[in-house]
């Protein structure tokens, strides 16, 4: 028996264009082309740094968190005792989603847990945005890095394009994303295409799409778990007390 965190955050810009601003002046147009039109292309990617503000920390905010814990998982059955929790902007602040989701991580024993790109995305959003808002915890803790399996980290999205072979069909198919395996293995819920209209929803104060949105993710991934369970070592690790997390 083990126990489990699946967790996804939905993130959305935050005055992207003035947090980007010390940045943005680093941005150059291609020098093959004359200086005019060096400059429209530089604008031109600026531009497109902006739209894709929500990508990054520095530019964008946590709108929600959504988690499932999985008590008592047995990995030969998949069953487990599943407790959702949802935090969001509509209810808190951001530094309070932070430090709510640092003490639920603080206080449940946890053997494993589970994100879909959780190591390159998620974590170090998390992590990074904690920073800026001063929040104490234990955020350095968090597992990141390239080591799927080695600790009680298991990112789905690390773990499946590792061992899917689909790079050596085509090389850009190395970033397989949640909706295509979605898709492919027929997984619970269709992947929704409103991710770029999250911002929308928050303001409309339709808090009810965004955690349908987040949650679905969240049981997508917890179905790619148990579809590979067979895949890894729910064996107990130390806990995040004594550094193991």
């Amino acid at each position: 028996m083990a126990n489990l965190l699946v967790t996804d955050i939905e993130t959305i810009p935050n005055d992207a264009e003035k947090a980007l601003q010390p940045f943005l002046d680093s941005v150059k147009g291609d020098k093959r082309m004359s200086a005019f039109n060096q400059r429209d292309d530089a604008d031109k990617k600026k531009g497109v740094a902006i739209e894709k503000a929500a990508l990054s920390p520095v530019s964008a905010r946590i709108l929600s968190i959504g988690i499932l814990e999985v008590r008592n998982f047995d990995p030969l059955t998949c069953v487990g005792e599943e407790v959702p929790h949802f935090f969001s902007l509509f209810d808190m602040n951001e530094g309070e989603m932070l430090t709510e989701f640092d003490n639920l991580l603080g206080t449940v024993v946890h053997q494993s847990l589970v994100t879909f790109n959780g190591r390159s995305f998620d974590f170090p959003f998390m992590m990074f945005r904690a920073g800026i808002l001063g929040i104490p915890g234990k955020f350095h803790m968090l597992p990141t890095g390239p080591y799927n399996g080695r600790d009680n980290h298991i990112d789905m999205f690390v773990h499946l394009n590792s061992i899917s072979g689909l790079d050596k069909l085509y090389q850009y198919w190395n970033w397989i994303g949640l909706g295509k395996w979605v898709k492919a293995l027929n997984l619970p819920f269709p992947k929704q295409d409103i991710g770029a209209n999250l911002i929308e929803y928050f303001n409309k104060g339709d808090k009810q799409t965004v955690e349908t949105y987040n949650m679905e993710d969240v049981f997508n991934t917890y179905a790619l778990l148990k579809r590979f369970s067979s895949n890894f070592d729910f064996t107990v690790r130390p806990s995040r007390s004594s550094g193991g997390f």
